[in-house]
């Protein structure tokens, strides 16, 4: 019987161990084995060093290393010892995590208010213990997923603008929605159109299928709109 979910008892049994390795000038040498992040019982994935070289940040879940539903964030120091479990945690799928440049914040992503990952920030003092995670609201759309995200190091001065495609066009495709309703289905079809152009500027990846996926939805707005002229009161009884 193949496994129908991750936690499902019929997965293939799949753990994984951390190890350092001497770095001694790029040749390697033994891998050790850290202790704390390995021969626990448990799947140990994603190290994250700390830039000051102080802890390591990592995953541990019951079995298996992607899309994990226990999956928590535990902290453990770069040498090895005693690992605890980080007090930042959410209730489910805790991972994608990344340090700050000072080692004092943690970003990660968690699925513990929607199906979706959302991004989380904590921050660590100096025995490594994590303040409660915020949410960091309005870093995606509500259909979208926060993965690996990641500090950038510059002056807070230095940050011109920050661009969310996802969120843009999710809410020109709203706006262009509730004025086909209204009947001004030539102001929804270029917000509409609008709104596919930056959903194509996100994800680079607008073929012939996305063209025909565009064009029917302009054809559904039009439809809306010419049912909603003839039907003022019922346009959307009618399945506009």
């Amino acid at each position: 019987m193949r496994a129908q979910y991750a936690g499902d008892p019929a997965e293939t049994p799949l753990k994984y161990d951390l190890y350092r390795m001497p770095f001694r000038g790029g040749q390697g040498g033994v891998p050790e084995p850290i202790v704390g992040a390995s021969g626990n019982g448990m799947s140990n994935t994603f190290p994250k060093v700390s830039p000051d070289g102080k802890w390591i940040v990592f995953v541990k879940c019951k079995n298996g290393q992607l899309m994990r539903p226990d999956g928590k964030l535990w902290i453990v120091p770069v040498a090895g010892g005693t690992a605890r479990e980080l007090q930042c945690n959410t209730s489910r799928m805790n991972s994608w995590h990344s340090f700050s440049p000072n080692s004092r914040w943690l970003v990660f992503s968690s699925k513990a208010n929607t199906p979706y990952t959302q991004m989380f920030l904590t921050h660590l003092d100096d025995e490594g213990n994590a303040s409660p995670a915020i949410l960091i609201p309005n870093s995606t759309a509500s259909n979208r997923a926060v993965n690996l995200p990641e500090f950038v190091n510059i002056a807070y001065d230095d940050l011109v603008r920050i661009e969310m495609p996802a969120l843009d066009h999710v809410e020109k495709g709203r706006r262009a929605l509730a004025l086909a309703k209204q009947g001004n289905v030539e102001q929804a079809i270029a917000l509409f159109d609008e709104a596919a152009k930056t959903a194509s500027r996100a994800s680079r990846l607008l073929d012939n299928r996305d063209e025909r996926l565009t064009n029917r939805v302009r054809h559904q707005l039009e439809h809306y709109a010419q049912r909603k002229r003839f039907y003022p009161a019922g346009a959307e009884a009618i399945g506009g």
